[in-house]
């Protein structure tokens, strides 16, 4: 899902930066953008995917150590990147 843009319900958008699977768990780190208008936010969310059978809903981390955890993980992985570049 990395290089995707996905629209939330509430009709925001975001493209995927990372991803993580944790426990047989997708979890996504993306960054709110404005294809209309061609512009980059920083707004960052960390989401949850679910697959309900038919399709393929995300949601926040709803335990707060999980999401604590998975975000660390995200800050992690950038800190790399950023030191490798």
């Amino acid at each position: 899902m990395i290089d995707k843009v996905i629209k939330l319900p509430n009709q925001l958008e975001y493209y995927i930066i990372d991803q993580i699977i944790k426990d047989k768990k997708i979890y996504l780190f993306a960054i709110q953008v404005d294809n209309l208008n061609d512009v980059v936010t920083d707004n960052c969310i960390v989401l949850e995917v679910n697959f309900d059978g038919e399709n393929l809903n995300v949601n926040n981390i709803s335990d707060l150590k999980l999401q604590e955890e998975i975000n660390n993980i995200f800050i992690s992985r950038m800190n790399k990147m950023m030191e490798e570049n």
